[in-house]
């Protein structure tokens, strides 16, 4: 199943700002499981969509991957 995640942003001249995150082993995967999210919610998840996009100031997509060689993770005490 694939689990969604929202943030939101509240500093800069564009607030507030919703991101949505979703976790995937890869590409194949992230697509893969979002098929099959839309599938099980149908039509009355796909006029929901529609109906909470027309709501948006402006909408971007963005990919990126966690690097976790990039990344500061704190040892557990």
């Amino acid at each position: 199943a694939q689990s969604w995640y929202c943030y939101q942003g509240i500093i800069g001249p564009e607030t507030p700002v919703h991101y949505m995150v979703a976790n995937a082993k890869n590409p194949i995967d992230f697509y893969t499981q979002n098929a099959k999210m839309w599938k099980s919610l149908g039509e009355e998840g796909d006029s929901f969509h529609q109906k909470f996009m027309n709501l948006l100031r402006k909408r971007e997509h963005k990919q990126g991957w966690f690097r976790p060689d990039l990344s500061y993770i704190p040892k557990e005490k």
